[in-house]
């Protein structure tokens, strides 16, 4: 028996060596295939703010890079917490400045600075109107909705004094964010002040030390280990996209933190039933800021920026077909969010450029 035991202990050592040296030479692969951007501009870029609720941290900067390689961009973010140059409050006399309040579709992580669609427009207007000199503020921040850009707005955005405020409205999630975390309540048909919560789950982590030890070797794991952080991200993307049941179980073991609203189903909310407190909700906010945005000498402007699947009706019905035990009790019944935001504005006489139409005849023509 004595004899045996060493020889035990010698085959358990040599299995544990042959996993560790595997797993070693799988992070080393895993690192190489995906270089691990640092910080991540996505989870590390945003903090919890106790008025706006999400803020990106100023002065933050680093790779945003997509794990499924659709992109790869440096990011800066400026002293005032915004992506591009950095603008005193006062405007000088002659300067036409535009302030775009928007969400992840404004700020443009994805891209190089010049590409923001932020920075195109500044571009352009300088290019048809030497004569005037433009500033173009993005004020874009990811995870915003109606609310937030009020709250910005009123708080810090009326200080660059804009000429023109242009509220870049997503019709994807725009509607159904300004009821998830909402900074506001409605009461007696009027917007109250609520103090903004962290959300969990979500773009910004709590990082609680009473967190339980599971929690903790995967946050460490998480912020070491490529093999570990791009395994669980590709697996969860799948399981997103193919296994919603899955999606659970990863969830019940700690493997992965998603708070089922925040579920991306390929934006699979624009065939869901969109409450009607959402559209109230929604109408007040846009109500309230262009009564700021009018108080403060400016002038707002509403760009709709309608989903996927209104542009494109052959990917809207893949998704439909891919996820039918998602909609078949949930089907939109009333206008597309598009249109029905347009005749929202059109009767506050909110000025808007509605692009659903020219991106339809865009895809029509280009395939893209």
């Amino acid at each position: 028996m004595k004899q045996k035991l060493p020889a035990l202990l010698s085959r358990i050592a040599l299995i544990l060596f042959g996993l560790l040296f595997g797993l070693a030479f799988l992070e080393a692969g895993f690192r190489i295939l995906y270089p691990d951007p640092s910080p991540k501009l996505i989870n590390q870029g945003l903090q919890f703010h106790e008025t706006y609720g999400l803020a990106f941290t100023p002065g933050v900067e680093g790779w945003n890079t997509s794990l499924r390689g659709e992109y790869s961009a440096y990011v800066k973010i400026n002293n005032k917490g915004l992506r591009g140059q950095a603008y005193e409050y006062d405007k000088p006399n002659d300067v036409y400045r535009i302030l775009i309040l928007g969400d992840s579709f404004t700020a443009g992580l994805q891209v190089p600075e010049e590409k923001t669609f932020a920075k195109l427009l500044e571009t352009q207007l300088q290019r048809r109107y030497p004569q005037t000199k433009f500033q173009v503020i993005n004020a874009g921040v990811i995870g915003y909705g109606t609310d937030n850009q009020l709250a910005y707005f009123t708080h810090e955005g009326y200080k660059y004094q804009p000429d023109l405020v242009l509220l870049a409205f997503f019709t994807g999630n725009d509607i159904t964010d300004n009821i998830w975390y909402s900074l506001y309540e409605l009461k007696d048909d009027k917007l109250v002040w609520a103090a903004p919560t962290q959300r969990e789950g979500g773009i910004v982590q709590s990082w609680s030390k009473d967190e339980t030890l599971l929690k903790q070797t995967r946050r460490f794991l998480y912020a070491n280990s490529r093999l570990y952080s791009v395994s669980i991200e590709l697996l969860t993307i799948s399981a997103v996209q193919k296994s919603p049941a899955l999606v659970d179980l990863l969830v019940s073991m700690g493997f992965v933190e998603i708070t089922r609203p925040n579920v991306n189903y390929g934006n699979l909310y624009v065939f869901r039933y969109l409450p009607e407190e959402a559209w109230i909700k929604t109408e007040a906010l846009i109500a309230q800021l262009n009564t700021a945005i009018k108080t403060h000498g400016s002038q707002l402007v509403v760009a709709i920026l309608p989903d996927e699947t209104d542009v494109d009706e052959k990917r809207r019905q893949e998704i439909l077909e891919a996820y039918a035990h998602l909609t078949k009790e949930n089907a939109i019944t009333g206008p597309m969010p598009a249109k029905r935001l347009a005749q929202i504005l059109q009767e506050k006489s909110i000025l808007h450029l509605q692009l659903l139409t020219a991106l339809k005849e865009s895809q029509q023509t280009t395939g893209q």
